[in-house]
């Protein structure tokens, strides 16, 4: 009964939120729970691969990367922002050229659904509380409603750069007073840093963080490190202060997971003759 359905939720947010608070070995780390949540406006629902679905007033937007739509109202009407100076933008952040938008055409309020283009969860960062610009990792942009706007910053001549980091010399900036969506998989976990605080962290896990907090690189190790401990040359350090999301399974390690391997040279030879 409804009762007991409402119990069953109240039990179950209260013990999302006791496993996202809980750091037993006081690593400063919590737990983003993916779980039902949202405004009037929009909501997040499921527990992983999630759906936001957001209800908009007639000739009211939401923008988003192509081929994320998954359900919507007959009343909404599909179009593209391919323009010369957002593509440029849009390519140095490490997004699609393009920005498929999706506009409420009728007289009433109208529903679309939207998902990520692989299996993940949504986190929403509301860019009116973030003090400047919220720095994503490329990739990470999954769709903004309201005033969000995409830019890049570029810094092709420091360490970072020379040093290959995963964090690349151009990053992605999110800014406005609208509510951007980003996509990431697996655990997903958040740290804020406190002014000096440093961590590092493996640079394709990182989702996204405050653009206070300065990043730059650490060497691996020793050179059988470099060659065999399947970390790269460089991590990534972040210095506070500021908060930073991290994923556990990020998108490149999902496709090599689920890419089959070539086959053997000789099968190769053996079926071209």
């Amino acid at each position: 009964n409804t009762t007991s359905s409402k119990m069953a939720e109240e039990e179950e947010i209260a013990l999302a939120s006791k496993v996202a608070n809980s750091d037993p070995l006081n690593t400063g780390f919590k737990t983003y729970i993916a779980k039902d949540e949202g405004t009037e406006k929009w909501v997040i629902s499921g527990k992983d691969m999630q759906v936001l679905t957001t209800s908009l007033e007639p000739n009211e937007s939401i923008q988003c990367e192509p081929g994320s739509m998954m359900f919507m109202h007959p009343d909404f009407v599909q179009d593209a922002d391919c323009g010369c100076d957002t593509c440029f933008t849009r390519c140095c952040a490490g997004e699609s050229c393009s920005k498929a938008i999706y506009t409420n055409d009728g007289t009433s309020s109208a529903y679309i659904g939207l998902t990520p283009y692989y299996p993940a969860k949504i986190i929403p960062v509301d860019l009116k509380t973030v003090s400047g610009p919220f720095v994503a990792k490329s990739g990470a942009y999954m769709a903004n409603l309201g005033g969000a706007e995409i830019d890049y910053s570029c810094n092709c001549f420091s360490l970072e750069c020379l040093c290959c980091s995963g964090l690349g010399c151009c990053r992605q900036e999110l800014s406005g007073d609208g509510v951007a969506f980003l996509s990431a998989a697996g655990t997903i976990v958040t740290r804020e840093l406190g002014d000096g605080e440093m961590i590092i962290a493996d640079s394709n896990s990182v989702v996204g963080y405050d653009s206070s907090i300065t990043t730059g690189v650490a060497s691996s190790g020793g050179f059988c490190t470099l060659c065999c401990g399947g970390e790269g040359c460089v991590n990534s350090t972040m210095t506070g202060p500021g908060k930073v999301y991290l994923q556990s399974t990020n998108f490149n390690k999902m496709a090599a997971y689920w890419t089959p391997p070539p086959p053997p040279a000789n099968n190769v030879d053996s079926s071209s003759e």
